[in-house]
């Protein structure tokens, strides 16, 4: 079997579409770039009855029909006032794997099939503009990516291991579902296809419509190092399950799945070889809150159940996909993290797996006093795993295997973005090293750390990496990113993290919820017909919650204005001071009840 099928499918996608838009139905054709049709068929959605078939175009009907050149199918969404059609406007290449194209979404539009809003209450309305915001704040990620060639959702090795069968399937058949996130929106599809068998007539089916869509990060660099021209690629697959927001998603839930679970594979291609290396990151895999209540940290607590079953879900599930399981615990071993870091490393031991090694690394205690350079000391107590565990390689235009990777390091620290992304990405470093020497590009001896150009490539990568990561999560780009991009800590760069770590302090507080809401009903959390009854825009806070945060932001302006009036008074000094020590005491006490809360759940 050829590797290019490995890598490519035969289920595949085309690049353009038409979609035309009348007032009874969708049709969904494929075309090339310059919008000829390249079938006669297309995929009919009724906007008045829902249904969704492969059928004839309807060239007469054209005439009555505005069109749109598109570049894909998102999905089918239900809100309030009823189904709304999402498609994929507009993407750009960000690049190809094994010559496949990769693209990122760029703009999405949403067409409701309905064609007023006549038929709700002033609830009902009120509630459809609420989800249809949800909707859109999910779109508007900026790291959608997809390919109508390409299984994305799979390392390179996991593609390479694969049964003639899994290549007759669509994409999104043989998409690995934790990193679908438009599984929900599809399924209207591929009910329409179990309910009507294949029609031989037409050379279209429904899979080629249903395109899986990853959320996460993905870029390709051209570099070169010792002479020769590297590619390379580096692809962050973030898991659907258990997504969502910073201090809202946490620990583990009962099926094994982590918060923040991120799949990274690192690619690099250069002289007819492929080599792919992987890492995991996710959230401390125990049964734990961290809930906002406007603290700069909040206290994490450890529900007070056993914590063995889940870990040993969890693990089961990371041995089966990755093989053994090298942890490394970034947590402080001082202070609020001190106790979640302890009662992790004595679950794991006491589950009593085999194939997982755990190295417990007080990042912060290390690195203390801008004493950065201990980084490298780090990543040398894990060069005899990094050997161990070893990486996938193959020669390009054959699917023998000329290595294997047989584990991966699960990396993790508080909110795993920060810590975590500077430990990935020298480990990540430190892989590619011995993949090039192994092979011959480098001399035995020879360091990446000598090729200047192509490290600052490199770092460069891994910091955009983990600021895209950080802003799905937390809501700002990640701290640290200095020294990922740099390899050294800048006072620039502390005053930038300065400025992040405030504005995640508010977006946790006080924006949070909503997002929380957002990922949580794009998923397939709620149906329509539960948000039916919910009455979302009926379910408010409290009006206290709302307006002491406001008081305290104008008390404090008051403040500091008091001190610039002509003549101030010691009075007025002491009488504002007293307002911000009585509403920081409110907010202390009633913080979680001020904090903005998810109402879905």
């Amino acid at each position: 079997m050829y590797a290019s099928q490995k890598y490519g499918t035969a289920g595949k996608s085309s690049e353009y579409y038409l979609l035309h838009v009348s007032d009874e139905r969708f049709r969904i054709q494929p075309c090339d770039a310059d919008g000829k049709p390249s079938v006669g068929a297309c995929l009919l959605i009724d906007r008045i009855t829902t249904e969704i078939r492969i059928g004839e175009m309807e060239e007469d009907q054209l005439l009555f029909s505005t069109t749109h050149l598109i570049r894909g199918l998102f999905g089918i969404i239900r809100l309030v006032a009823g189904p709304y059609l999402i498609v994929i406007s507009e993407s750009e290449l960000v690049g190809t794997i094994y010559e496949q194209k990769v693209f990122k979404v760029t703009r999405t539009e949403l067409f409701p099939f309905s064609r007023s809003t006549a038929h709700l209450s002033e609830v009902q309305f009120q509630d459809n503009l609420i989800f249809l915001e949800m909707v859109n704040m999910v779109l508007s990620f900026e790291n959608f990516y997809y390919s109508p060639t390409f299984d994305l959702t799979h390392t390179l090795q996991r593609l390479n291991n694969t049964s003639p069968e899994f290549l007759l399937m669509s994409l999104r058949e043989r998409a690995d579902n934790r990193f679908v996130w438009n599984a929900h929106l599809l399924n209207d599809v591929f009910l329409a296809a179990e309910n009507e068998e294949r029609n031989k007539s037409f050379p279209l089916t429904y899979t080629e419509f249903a395109l899986p869509v990853m959320l996460g990060y993905m870029s390709v660099r051209e570099v070169e190092i010792a002479n020769r021209k590297l590619k390379l690629t580096l692809i962050s697959r973030r898991s659907c399950h258990r997504a969502g927001v910073r201090f809202q998603t946490r620990g583990i839930d009962e099926e094994g799945n982590v918060a923040n679970f991120i799949e990274t594979e690192q690619i690099v291609e250069v002289d007819g070889l492929l080599f792919s290396y992987v890492q995991t990151r996710g959230s401390v895999p125990l049964f734990w809150t961290q809930k906002p209540n406007l603290c700069w940290q909040p206290w994490p607590k450890l529900l007070d159940i056993s914590h063995v079953q889940g870990i040993r879900y969890h693990l089961f599930s990371q041995f089966y996909t990755y093989g053994h399981q090298v942890i490394v615990s970034l947590l402080n071993k001082v202070g609020r993290e001190k106790r979640l870091g302890d009662t992790f490393e004595s679950t794991v031991k006491e589950a009593g797996l085999v194939d997982v090694k755990f190295f417990a690394i007080d990042f912060h205690g290390e690195c203390k006093n801008m004493n950065w350079g201990r980084v490298g000391q780090v990543i040398d107590r894990l060069l005899p795993d990094i050997k161990r565990l070893s990486f996938f390689a193959i020669r390009m235009g054959d699917n023998f295997e000329l290595r294997n990777q047989i584990g991966v390091f699960r990396t993790n620290c508080m909110d795993c973005l920060d810590r975590t992304n500077v430990v990935q990405s020298l480990i990540g470093l430190r892989a590619l090293e011995l993949q090039l020497q192994t092979f011959g590009i480098l001399r035995s001896g020879d360091q990446l750390q000598d090729y200047e150009s192509f490290v600052n490539v490199y770092k460069k990568l891994w910091a955009d990496n983990g600021d895209v990561c950080s802003v799905q999560y937390a809501g700002t780009p990640a701290l640290k990113s200095d020294f990922t991009r740099t390899g050294r800590r800048t006072i620039s760069g502390a005053l930038r993290d300065g400025y992040n770590a405030v504005m995640r302090w508010y977006i946790n507080n006080f924006n949070d919820g909503f997002r929380q809401d957002a990922i949580d009903f794009f998923l397939g959390g709620y149906s329509g017909s539960d948000l039916q009854k919910f009455m979302y825009s009926q379910s408010r806070k409290p009006i206290v919650a709302s307006i002491v945060p406001l008081l305290f932001i104008f008390a404090n302006c008051m403040f500091i204005l008091t001190f610039f009036a002509a003549g101030y008074s010691v009075n007025y000094i002491a009488f504002w001071l007293l307002v911000i020590i009585m509403l920081l005491m409110y907010m202390y006490i009633y913080g979680e009840d001020i904090a903005d809360m998810p109402r879905l759940k």
